[in-house]
């Protein structure tokens, strides 16, 4: 029988078992790595280490007195909130030189965390963002120094410093600082950083023949992987579930709307409704712009009253086939690059590109579209007789 927190033997009851008392913890338990202990037969105080599985399945480790009264949960989504985008990007093209690097690590000899730890070399990068390297935030420099005085006692320590933050270190040659500006996601500053790994790797890999092509930028997808797991509560699909059904489901690889605030300025990638293209967008825009175009319809769309076929073109309504047709003619979009299905009033079946019939009909303003519907229809027949 497991023991409670203060070691001495306990009976455990249906009313004090941590299935009881804490139910969401208890669902996480791996039953098949704990043996015999589960939310049934153990008591929250249980000091000794158990195994875990989080709800995205992350398999972890944990006492199960720190997860019941300190609240901590599972390491790798707690990950998210300790690191930021660009410390992730160092990390990102660090790894690709040296395969057997640990982020967000404890070092083995100081017990301090640190960001990046790169074994093969003996070296630590340390990243001091302005937002959580301040005293408002609740770091202070002479903690930072500390820990830095320390770290030089078994490693090369390498510091990237964004301006504005303190860090009153002497000159050491076990130290080396690179100062950059305060991080955003814009090419301007992209561009700085990018620079800023490109020295960094010259300087802990100076032995390479060649190295990684930097791009924050570009592969700030791939960037976001690495750390972002998890879903949050405030998230932009639960405010805005539509405009996340048009969330491309495999460019975006392991990312979800879930995953992102609504106000996220990281570019993602889209499935325009309307025209069926894929484009790239942040959450912050996709939210300002029109919901049922892309930029490609926008520009298409410019020239016509509506961005609606049936409000540009209400007599094509006689001709829309409801039956062979997936949407409704209401809810076609005069820029659309889909295939329409029209039905011609001696019972001949036409299919034509929307975008095109609607440039057709705006460039001829007074002609029928029965004209541009029997050109279609002979073009595509005289495609099958010569198949024939």
């Amino acid at each position: 029988m497991p023991r409670c927190g203060d070691g001495k033997q306990q009976k455990v009851t249906h009313f004090n078992c941590l299935k009881a008392l804490y139910p969401k913890i208890a669902e996480e338990l791996d039953d098949q790595r704990n043996k015999c202990i589960t939310g049934e037969n153990v008591l929250p105080s249980y000091k000794e280490k158990l195994w875990f599985i989080c709800p995205y399945g992350h398999h972890y480790q944990s006492r199960l007195s720190n997860r019941t009264f300190l609240n901590r949960g599972c390491p790798k989504c707690a990950k998210r909130g300790k690191t930021s985008f660009a410390e992730q990007a160092v990390r990102f093209y660090l790894q690709k030189c040296d395969a057997k690097l640990q982020s967000c690590q404890t070092e083995p000899f100081t017990r301090k965390e640190v960001d990046i730890l790169l074994p093969s070399c003996k070296s630590i990068v340390e990243f001091n963002s302005l937002y959580y390297h301040t005293t408002v935030n609740g770091r202070r420099p002479a903690a930072d120094l500390k820990k830095v005085y320390k770290l030089i006692q078994y490693y090369r320590v390498y510091i990237i410093q964004e301006e504005g933050t303190t860090l009153p270190i002497q000159e050491h040659p076990l130290i080396r600082i690179f100062y950059a500006p305060v991080f955003s996601l814009t090419e301007k500053i992209c561009c700085k950083y990018n620079d800023l790994i490109y020295k960094l790797l010259r300087t802990l890999f100076p032995e390479r023949d060649y190295y990684p092509n930097i791009d924050i930028m570009r592969d700030q997808l791939l960037i976001l992987q690495q750390y972002i797991f998890n879903e949050i509560e405030d998230s932009f699909e639960k405010h805005y579930p539509l405009l996340a059904a048009d969330w491309h489901p495999i460019k975006n690889g392991t990312l979800t709307p879930s995953m992102f605030h609504s106000n996220s300025l990281y570019k993602f990638y889209w499935i325009c409704r309307s025209c069926g293209r894929t484009y790239q967008m942040s959450i912050a825009n996709r939210i300002k712009v029109n919901p049922d175009t892309c930029p490609n319809c926008c520009h298409k769309s410019q020239k016509y009253k509506s961005s609606l076929l049936c409000e540009n073109y209400p007599f094509l309504k006689l001709f829309w086939s409801i039956p062979l047709n997936q949407c409704s003619f209401s809810q076609v979009h005069v820029s659309s690059e889909k295939i329409g299905i029209f039905e011609l009033l001696d019972g001949r079946i036409v299919s034509v590109s929307i975008h095109k019939l609607s440039a057709w009909l705006h460039s001829h303003p007074n002609s029928r579209p029965e004209e541009y519907l029997e050109k279609q229809w002979k073009i595509s027949n005289k495609q099958i007789s010569s198949l024939k």
